[in-house]
């Protein structure tokens, strides 16, 4: 079984073919500002290229994914094929269950709710890949599933009853796979040791299980708190750029500072969206720039020790009141590539973290796919790094999902759609 995964955001769709579900993928690539000047890259394994490509909009992007899949070649005459598309939705989940068969009741229920901040361009493409590939199974992997049961005092935001919204305007969580399994893996490793004191608070893990605050960076950036296994609070909002400053969006704006944007700018209310959503934060793209910023700032360069600094001081806050909420910490896991990568990023905000009794993380390799303990063994709270394969993830999960459906003759076993 071969599955080709779509992930869309507001302006770029990307793909990835996975031969027989397992394994790095066979075909990558990425159009990104679709609906304007649109830039396609990939990469598969007999060559790769980018360039310009004509996207006015998520089904002319499809068509130029399907003509590029149609033209390369994996290996002498064999060209990529797929029996399964999985299409993985930032947003939308509303049960813990990941994975959902499309059928034309879940097309029709996730229409009327087409509005809802990050499932635009998912639903644009899930349409036209339908129309494109119909002999194709067709599943969505809802990627917020895990963050579903939070508490509704984390969820929810201080909006008045009044608004009339056909969806429900709350926290949604980010990268909800990655953080799953970064959690399994560092809890299973917690579980089983002797059990520590937690930092500011007395006696050791409580019966839910270990106290453990995930800090993601990468495109965005975020910070979870999760009791056991379950998600309990996180900066995350409604949409990926929503929450903390990031490499792209400028994080939360008080409401006053947004007013005065919009009192005295110029700039039409697209085009300052599109600016604060992808041009503030860091403002940088690669890894080699972030780990440039991170350097500069250590060195005293400005501007980028302010810049960073802040970035850092606001991630490190939210830390704290991860904690906070949690009533202690056990353990600190660093999660998504930036923070993977950029042990001057994890030493910035271990260093902020002193009240906590964070000790600052070993310069030791993350290898690929592993979690590894950055801390001392007798440390506490522990500090780690989960370096995961989400695209793994997401074929993992699907073919569970696939074999049980076949075991059950297929009838009945999609749950609900969701809210």
């Amino acid at each position: 079984m071969s599955l080709l995964i779509v992930r869309c955001g507001d302006t770029n769709l990307s793909y990835r073919l996975m031969v027989q579900a397992k394994g790095l993928p066979a075909v990558t690539g990425e159009l990104r500002r679709v609906g304007g000047e649109t830039e396609h890259r990939y990469s598969y394994p007999r060559g790769c290229g980018e360039g310009a490509a004509e996207a006015p909009d998520f089904a002319a992007a499809v068509e130029r994914m399907a003509t590029l899949l149609d033209e390369v070649e994996l290996r002498p005459d064999e060209t990529a094929e797929f029996d399964t598309i999985v299409h993985w939705f930032v947003v939308g989940g509303a049960t813990p269950v990941p994975v959902t068969r499309v059928d034309p009741g879940l097309v029709a229920q996730l229409s009327r709710g087409g509005g809802a901040p990050g499932t635009r361009g998912a639903l644009a493409t899930l349409e036209a890949c339908r129309a494109r590939f119909p002999d194709a199974r067709h599943v969505i992997v809802w990627d917020d599933a895990f963050y579903c049961d939070m508490p509704p005092e984390s969820r929810s935001y201080l909006l008045p009853e009044t608004l009339d919204l056909p969806f429900e305007l709350r926290r949604r969580g980010y990268r909800g796979l990655l953080h799953a399994a970064a959690t399994s893996r560092v809890v299973s490793r917690l579980v089983g040791r002797n059990a520590p004191r937690r930092a500011g608070a007395g006696g050791g893990m409580p019966d839910e299980g270990p106290r453990v605050v995930l800090c993601y960076c990468d495109r965005h950036a975020g910070v979870t708190a999760v009791l056991g296994n379950a998600p309990i609070w996180t900066t995350f909002g409604i949409s990926p750029g929503d929450g903390l400053a990031g490499e792209r969006g400028v994080g939360l704006l008080p409401i006053g500072a947004l007013e005065t944007l919009l009192r005295h700018t110029t700039l039409p209310p697209e085009r300052l969206l599109a600016i604060l959503r992808n041009s503030g934060g860091l403002g940088v793209d690669e890894s080699e720039e972030f780990e440039r910023m991170a350097l500069e700032a250590f060195r005293g360069v400005e501007p980028s020790r302010a810049r960073f600094s802040t970035f850092v001081r606001e991630i490190a806050a939210a830390v704290g009141a991860a904690a906070t909420v949690l009533g202690g910490l056990d353990a600190l896991v660093f999660v998504g590539n930036r923070a993977v990568g950029s042990h001057r990023f994890r030493t910035a905000v271990c260093a902020g973290l002193e009240a906590w009794r964070i000790a600052v993380p070993a310069d030791v390799p993350v290898p690929p796919h592993e979690v590894t303990q950055l801390s001392d063994d007798g440390s506490h709270p522990s500090v780690w790094a989960a370096s995961i394969n989400e695209d793994e993830l997401v074929a993992r999960e699907v073919a569970r999902y696939l074999e049980g459906d076949a075991g059950s003759g297929g009838a009945g076993s999609s749950p609900p759609p969701p809210e």
